[in-house]
């Protein structure tokens, strides 16, 4: 099945180096830096303000490539949610008009009080398979009304399918 970019932001380097790594490789620096000018502590020691200093510098570096990414606003569960579309969002073609029906059908089922919005979709999806589209391709849809009608995706009445 082809896929999209589902969003415009950058998933994190899967082989990209852990807070551990970063800390060892930033002690190691330190005690190569300090013996190379002569000033190396006894058993290569590492004080708490070198460590308080290390942690200071690899949350800076976290921070940068977090803003980098795109999701710097996004709260850590939020982000996670969004990793299985990190290689974009599969396409799933609607086989046959019959198929939008059924489709059409049971999401009118659930959501009998969106029937506006229900056709809509369903007149696009019958649309899509006419012309052959590899996936169906939904005109944007704004739903507008009080709170709690029950619109789905949550109460926020700017939210649309």
């Amino acid at each position: 099945m082809p896929r999209i970019k589902f969003a415009d932001v950058r998933f994190p380097d899967p082989n990209a180096p852990s807070v551990f790594d970063i800390e060892h490789r930033l002690k190691q620096h330190l005690i190569n830096f300090r013996e190379k000018v002569g000033k190396c502590k006894p058993d290569n020691q590492i004080s708490d303000r070198d460590r308080r200093n290390i942690l200071r510098k690899i949350a800076a570096y976290r921070d940068a490539v977090s803003r980098r990414s795109g999701m710097g606003h996004l709260a850590d569960k939020d982000r996670q949610r969004l990793e299985v579309f990190s290689h974009g969002a599969e396409l799933i073609s609607v086989e046959s008009e019959h198929r939008a029906d059924e489709i059409a059908s049971a999401i009118h089922s659930e959501m009998p009080w969106m029937a506006e919005a229900t056709e809509r979709i369903w007149q696009d999806m019958r649309a899509s398979v006419r012309k052959g589209d590899l996936a169906p391709r939904l005109q944007p849809l704004l739903l507008v009304g009080p709170l709690a009608l029950g619109k789905p995706f949550g109460p926020a009445p700017w939210r649309s399918i």
